[in-house]
């Protein structure tokens, strides 16, 4: 979408540059948010 936007001439390529680059920043904290942490321990299974 945002290459769309500069190819229109809708954005600026720096615009769209710097659009690209936050969303790579987000995307790489999201990742580290998701891998980095210890999972919670399971919680036993109910017995029957």
């Amino acid at each position: 979408l945002i290459c769309a936007l500069e190819t229109g001439g809708n954005i600026s390529p720096k615009q769209a540059y710097d659009e690209i680059r936050d969303l790579w920043k987000k995307l790489k904290a999201s990742k580290h948010n998701l891998l980095d942490n210890p999972l919670p321990p399971a919680s036993p299974e109910p017995e029957v």
